[in-house]
C-alpha cells in the first residue's frame, strides 16, 4: 500500500504516507537508493520539482547521487 493510514475495504483514499523512501547498503554506497514523492526540487517549474513522482508512485527507488558528485551541479 505505501501509505500509513487508509480503510482497507472501505476506500482506496489515503490520508497520511511517507515523505521519502530510504535504503542504505552501509557495506557498499552505490547500491543505496531513494525516491520522494515528487522530485528533489521544492521549486515549481524546476525539472526536478515532480520528475520522481511516477516512481513513488509505482513503489520504485532510484540510485542515490555519488557523494563526489553533490555540490559540482545537476547530478544526473
Amino acid at each position: 500500500m505505501l501509505a500509513t493510514s487508509s480503510a482497507p475495504g472501505v476506500s482506496d483514499a489515503c490520508r497520511r504516507g511517507p515523505v521519502a523512501r530510504y535504503v542504505w547498503d552501509l557495506t557498499d554506497r552505490s547500491r543505496s537508493r531513494w525516491v520522494v514523492p515528487f522530485g528533489a526540487s521544492g521549486r515549481p517549474g524546476d525539472p526536478h520539482f515532480d520528475d520522481q513522482l511516477p516512481r513513488w508512485a509505482a513503489g520504485e527507488l532510484i540510485p542515490v547521487p555519488d557523494t563526489d558528485l553533490i555540490g559540482e551541479g545537476d547530478p544526473s
